[in-house]
C-alpha cells in the first residue's frame, strides 16, 4: 500500500513537472512573439523617421526654390545678400532636421535589435526554468520512491520471512537424458 502511494506520488510529481515545463515553454513563445512585435514596431518607427527625413529635404528644397523665385522676381541676386543668407540658413535647418531624422532611424533600428535580444533572453530564462522544473520533478519522484522503498524495507517487505516467499515453490524438472515413450523402447532427448 505504501509503495503504491509512493508510485502515485512520483507519477504526480513528474506530471506536475511536465505541466510546469509546458507553461514555461508557452511563456517563452509569448516572450518571443512580444519581441517580434516590438521589433516590428521599431521598424515602423524607423521607416517613419526615414519618411520624415525625406519630407524635410523636400521642404528645404521647396523653400529654397521659393526664395530663389521671389528674389529673382524682385530683381535681386538669389545667391548673395539677405536672400542668400536666408537660403543658407534654411539649408542649415533642413540639413539639421534631416540628420536628426537619420539619427532617429538609427535609434529605432537599435531598439529593434534590443527588443529581439531581450525577447530571446527572456525566452531562454523561461526554457531554463522549464528544464529546472522537470529536473526537480524527477528528483522529487526518485526521492518519494526511495523513501517508500526504505520504509518498506524497514517494515520487512524485503526479508526472506514474508508469506509471499514461503508459499512459492519452484517447479521440479526431470533431467533424464532419455524418456521412454512406450512401444519400441526408443528414447527421446528432451
Amino acid at each position: 500500500m505504501m509503495v503504491g502511494g509512493a508510485v502515485l506520488s512520483a507519477y504526480g510529481q513528474v506530471r506536475q513537472g511536465q505541466a510546469q515545463k509546458a507553461m514555461y515553454q508557452a511563456q517563452a513563445q509569448q516572450a518571443e512573439i512580444q519581441g517580434r512585435s516590438q521589433a516590428i514596431k521599431a521598424r515602423q518607427e524607423a521607416l517613419a523617421y526615414r519618411q520624415e527625413g525625406v519630407k524635410t529635404l523636400e521642404n528645404t528644397r521647396r523653400n529654397m526654390a521659393t526664395m530663389n523665385a521671389r528674389g529673382a522676381a524682385g530683381a535681386l541676386d538669389p545667391f548673395s545678400g539677405s536672400v542668400g543668407n536666408l537660403m543658407t540658413l534654411n539649408m542649415g535647418y533642413g540639413v539639421e532636421d534631416y540628420y536628426t531624422a537619420l539619427d532617429n532611424v538609427g535609434l529605432a533600428e537599435e531598439n529593434q535589435n534590443i527588443a529581439r535580444a531581450a525577447a530571446q533572453y527572456q525566452a531562454g530564462i523561461y526554457r531554463s526554468a522549464g528544464s529546472a522544473a522537470m529536473r526537480s520533478a524527477y528528483i522529487g519522484a526518485a526521492s518519494s520512491l526511495a523513501q517508500a522503498g526504505a520504509g518498506a524495507y524497514q517494515a520487512g517487505a524485503f526479508s526472506g520471512g514474508g508469506s509471499a516467499s514461503a508459499s512459492y515453490a519452484a517447479p521440479t524438472r526431470s533431467y533424464a537424458p532419455y524418456q521412454n515413450l512406450g512401444g519400441g523402447g526408443a528414447g527421446m532427448l528432451i
